[in-house]
């Protein structure tokens, strides 16, 4: 935007939102920006001590094609020597039966969050994420919108994220869903505001 630096290494958050790409076009451009971010942000001599997230959402849809793969399985494995992680998101749980790509990513992250997952994926899950039956029932249970289980180096914990409504307007892609919780937000603080 103007009067606003164009160095990526000036802000606390960067989002890029390839929600309107699609096929080839949104492969090739996934690629090229983590290619950037690895290599100008998260190997950044001058970023050496500041912590570094890089987040990843729907990676495995890229799971089957070999570069990309062989990719995201580096960062996985090297981030953390940068100060950094990988934060890999997907909805897409059913890329996990009986790939041992998926498997991969999934054994090399150092966590794991895990929200709302339906019943008939219960034994994927158990297997792809060795998680216990207690940690299933409160995922297939119909959890509170932000309520997972958190998974690291074998152990489970079960929490609640509340992300405030800036956070939701930054990391939100579809303008229509990003509209809806606007409309939303405004008429529970008209409600608020008659109580």
């Amino acid at each position: 935007g103007e009067k606003r630096s164009a160095a990526l290494n000036d802000y606390k958050y960067v989002n890029f939102n390839i929600s309107q790409l699609s096929g080839e076009m949104k492969k090739v451009t996934y690629y090229v920006i983590t290619q950037y971010l690895w290599e100008r942000w998260m190997l950044n001599p001058s970023k050496a001590m500041t912590k570094k997230v890089l987040d990843a959402d729907e990676i495995l849809q890229f799971i089957d094609d070999p570069v990309m793969f062989e990719f995201f399985e580096t960062i996985v494995r090297r981030d953390r020597k940068r100060n950094g992680s990988l934060c890999w998101l997907t909805q897409d749980i059913e890329r996990f039966q009986g790939n041992p790509r998926a498997k991969a990513l999934v054994t090399n992250s150092e966590f794991i969050y895990i929200l709302a997952t339906k019943p008939e994926h219960r034994e994927l899950m158990k297997n792809t994420v060795d998680l216990t039956d207690g940690a299933l029932d409160i995922l297939t249970g119909n959890p509170e919108p932000g309520e997972g289980i958190l998974r690291q180096e074998g152990e489970s914990i079960w929490i609640r994220t509340n992300p405030s409504p800036e956070e939701m307007k930054f990391a939100e892609s579809n303008r229509a869903v990003g509209q809806a919780r606007k409309q939303k937000n405004l008429v529970d603080m008209i409600n608020n505001s008659l109580q």
